[in-house]
């Protein structure tokens, strides 16, 4: 089991690590004083985004890495760029209205998200994921 961890920390390095600033930055700004008023609260919020981070950084990465295998020629870029851009928006936005209605679900009313905010999210997420589909696409082609 140990090595598994390893072995799936080694291959998913950035995704395990560098989100978990930026589910900070994003709680506090959904969330606002509330989200740093006492421990439970920064628990209660924080998990659900983080675990939802893990899941939509392991799910993008798999799709680059299987589109990446499956074209492979340089020439299939753009059939690549949009395959990664379907792949990333159904792991980014459908793992974002999972767990909105996970929140949803909870006896605790302070974590749901309104509905003008989750959409402003959902904008945001769309946003980005092009960001990165492009930027991945960049780095493949000029190695």
């Amino acid at each position: 089991m140990k090595k598994r961890l390893l072995a799936f920390y080694k291959k998913y390095w950035p995704e395990l690590t560098l989100h978990f600033p930026i589910v900070l930055c994003m709680c506090s700004f959904v969330y606002g004083k509330a989200y740093f008023e006492s421990w439970q609260n920064f628990v209660r919020m924080s998990i659900p985004w983080f675990l939802l981070g893990i899941v939509i950084g392991v799910g993008n990465n798999w799709v680059l890495r299987t589109l990446r295998n499956r074209f492979e020629k340089l020439d299939d870029w753009p059939k690549r760029i949009a395959f990664n851009i379907l792949g990333f928006l159904f792991f980014t936005v459908g793992s974002n209205f999972l767990i909105w209605l996970i929140l949803k679900k909870l006896p605790y009313p302070e974590l749901v998200l309104s509905d003008k905010l989750f959409y402003t999210l959902i904008v945001i997420s769309i946003g980005i994921t092009f960001f990165f589909a492009a930027t991945y696409e960049g780095i493949t082609y000029f190695e």
